[in-house]
């Protein structure tokens, strides 16, 4: 049972189904793809790379879609391609004037998602939907959930209360919802808003401020600049580069605030398809005008609708009923449709600016069956899950002596997006952002996500791939589409391990879950110089011994002759692993960059054979590569 349309559920739903299992996929709207098809229309990420099989298959089934309707060099195409930058327009444009040969924006449009996702879903004999369906009671028996009952909901969004409830039995549990409500209803610990920064330690939790710096305001943040600057990751647009800390009384306090919520709009100036811009019913000039001149900046209208933030009034949207949350969506559609009219309408805007505005309208082909408003709101952060490991702001921190971030022996995904947290009030000091704002390009690095922070405590077939247990800092670098598709489709393997060998999800062991997503090119480690698009057999290898420790640093330099340090520690390593003993992969890393310090002379295979006490090679007595050795370690470990 996989709970939420969302790009993770789909990638979760089509890897269980494919793997053989019966899987029921439930939505609480009439449309899948959560918000791919409801206005993001953009892969947030810094990684053009392949990272998951089902995330890369719909991401070149919308290459494919504009390519074979429009044509290869159409702007239509060009529009959708990766972006040389990890923000490109906020929304997509449904016009391709504006464009050229070298300027892809990586965007496309959200009817283009739903048709292709959804597409995804109908080829899966083994999938099921239930629509327009939210989880409503649990009966769980000690660690074990058995059923769930879904109630309906009706045209708007609320609860239908006379509709029919359908009560679903299933092995094994995954909420890939936006806001954990199936986690909630089974019982799962949660929390929301902000710790204090004496909870984890960490340095930007709790209530903050922050002031954008074009120059590093330390010789600290000058050192990770250069660092993240060697990583095979886009630099993303309209973000200062540095960022420094203001202190203050009360800083680090943590409270029960979320990032700033808001839709994610489509707007199209062709006007055959273009809706005209009427004077909203709840329109009030003044309070618009509160909100700043967040509809046009001096690039064009077209940049400035991933807005109106207002903040304050998502916080009840996170734990509320489903009629708060309806008020939160309407009190910013309504922001949202009032700032378009003022733009268009209101005098005291210029006239060009008035004019440029007018251009602009919600498409006729988008929505249609829900007054050309998108079915989601783009929640940046809801309820997260208490599990049985917390990822923080220490894990996407840089430390020194292994040149990267912390290790985990049971990684399933990667984080690669940066700090990236909206205001959570709008209280602001001389100098500073909103409070609560916080981007730390420079100072967040590629992470490992470990299996522990998807399982509840106490549950143990409930997987949780989204609404991830994790600080309201940790959780900014994950809270990304590519992201959580990449989690959940690691979340269908635990899943299918589980069917295979009659247990429950948090029964099967981290071994053999790593060893499958390695197999099966789900990217479990960053790596700047490791294609998982290659058909190289010691690719599954060294994503395997990412998570072991073998690799400090981002750069797997598998053609390199392996040295007689590094095979030293690698062999040693590989005998606890043997012997089962998982040890300490941050411990081993530090050993590995010891030893890369070192000069040593490249190892022989057959010494290196002899090092492991694996069975001897006939061939000629050669320099063994890196990669040839852990692909060696690999096969003797299965």
């Amino acid at each position: 049972m996989v709970y939420n349309g969302s790009p993770a559920g789909i990638a979760c739903a089509v890897r269980a189904a494919r793997e053989g299992l019966s899987v029921l996929l439930a939505n609480h709207t009439p449309i899948l793809g959560g918000m791919l098809s409801n206005g993001m229309c953009v892969w947030d990420t810094l990684y053009e790379g392949k990272r998951s099989p089902i995330y890369d298959e719909l991401r070149e089934a919308i290459f494919a879609f504009y390519r074979d309707t429009y044509g290869e060099v159409s702007n239509q195409h060009r529009t959708c391609l990766d972006s040389p930058s990890g923000h490109s327009h906020s929304f997509f444009v449904k016009t391709y004037l504006f464009l050229s040969k070298d300027n892809p924006t990586q965007n496309f449009e959200s009817r283009v998602a739903q048709m292709l996702v959804e597409k995804m879903i109908d080829s899966e004999p083994n999938i099921s939907c239930l629509m327009s369906s939210y989880p409503l009671q649990v009966v769980r028996i000690g660690p074990l959930i058995k059923s769930v009952t879904f109630g309906k909901m009706n045209a708007d969004c609320l609860p239908d209360t006379d509709g029919a409830r359908t009560e679903v039995s299933a092995d094994s549990w995954v909420d890939c919802s936006y806001e954990g409500d199936l986690m909630a209803v089974c019982g799962a610990a949660y929390r929301f808003g902000r710790e204090p920064r004496s909870e984890y330690q960490e340095p930007h939790a709790g209530k903050i401020f922050l002031k954008p710096s074009k120059e590093p305001p330390s010789d600290r943040l000058a050192f990770l600049g250069n660092e993240h600057a060697k990583l095979n990751l886009r630099k993303p647009r309209n973000i200062p580069d540095y960022q420094e800390v203001v202190e203050w009384e009360g800083a680090g306090n943590g409270d029960d605030r979320v990032q700033a919520f808001n839709f994610r709009i489509m707007l199209t100036n062709v006007t055959a398809n273009r809706m005209p811009v009427e004077r909203p019913v709840m329109y009030n000039r003044d309070y618009i005008k509160t909100l700043g001149n967040s509809w046009s900046d001096s690039s064009g209208v077209r940049h400035r609708v991933n807005m109106p933030q207002l903040v304050g009034p998502q916080n009840p949207y996170v734990d509320g009923s489903w009629k708060d949350r309806k008020k939160v969506k309407d009190d910013h559609w309504d922001a949202f449709l009032g700032l378009l009219y003022f733009a268009q309408n209101d005098e005291s805007e210029p006239k060009e600016r008035r004019k440029e505005a007018s251009q602009w309208g919600l498409p006729n082909d988008e929505f249609v069956e829900n007054g050309h408003r998108p079915y989601e709101m783009y929640t940046r952060e809801t309820r997260r899950l208490e599990g049985r490991y917390v990822f923080t702001e220490h894990d996407a921190t840089f430390i020194d002596d292994v040149k990267r971030t912390r290790i985990h022996g049971d990684a399933i995904a990667v984080n690669e997006w940066f700090v990236d947290i909206h205001p959570c009030t709008l209280e602001k000091l001389p100098g500073t952002q909103h409070e609560g704002k916080v981007m730390l390009h420079q100072e967040t690095f590629p992470g490992q996500i470990p299996y522990q922070a998807i399982l509840p405590k106490g549950i143990d077939n409930l997987l949780v791939p989204v609404c991830i247990s994790s600080s309201h800092v940790g959780w900014s670098t994950i809270r990304l589409e590519p992201t959580w598709m990449n989690i959940a489709e690691a979340a269908a393997w635990a899943v299918i391990i589980a069917a295979r060998n009659g247990v429950a999800p948090a029964e099967i062991t981290h071994e053999t879950l790593v060893r499958k997503l390695a197999d099966a090119r789900v990217m479990i480690s960053f790596f700047n110089d490791v294609d998982l698009g290659s058909d190289d057999t010691w690719i599954s290898a060294v994503a395997y011994f990412a998570t072991k420790g073998f690799f400090p640093g981002y750069d797997a330099k598998a053609d390199d002759t392996l040295d007689s340090a590094t095979a030293e520690v690698w062999a040693n390593a590989f005998v606890a692993l043997k012997k089962g003993f998982a040890g300490d992969p941050m411990a081993t890393a530090r050993l590995a960059a010891t030893a890369a310090q070192r000069t040593t002379a490249p190892i022989s295979m057959v010494a290196f054979h002899e090092m492991t006490g694996i069975p001897g090679h006939a061939g000629e007595d050669s320099p063994i590569t890196r990669s040839d050795a852990c692909a060696l370690l690999y096969d003797a470990l299965k």
